[in-house]
């Protein structure tokens, strides 16, 4: 499996109610709604910040010999 690693993205993501910014917990995975349909690929909040937004890093599969499943 090779994956391509981002961590230079433009991409927000809250938490919380609406019209509350929160940053989200460690360990959120966003797998749709913001991805592209038609590529293999996720979006990761791996760390909390301690000051500021948290920024997601961006997770693209490039080629998959073994069959993982996205889940």
């Amino acid at each position: 499996m090779y994956v391509n690693v981002c961590k230079r993205v433009n991409t927000r993501i809250f938490g919380g109610d609406v019209g509350s910014f929160k940053n989200p917990f460690p360990g959120t995975v966003i797998d749709s709604t913001i991805t592209d349909r038609d590529v293999y690929e996720f979006y990761l909040i791996s760390t909390a910040a301690k000051q500021g937004m948290s920024t997601p890093t961006r997770y693209t599969v490039i080629h998959d010999s073994i069959g993982e499943s996205p889940d």
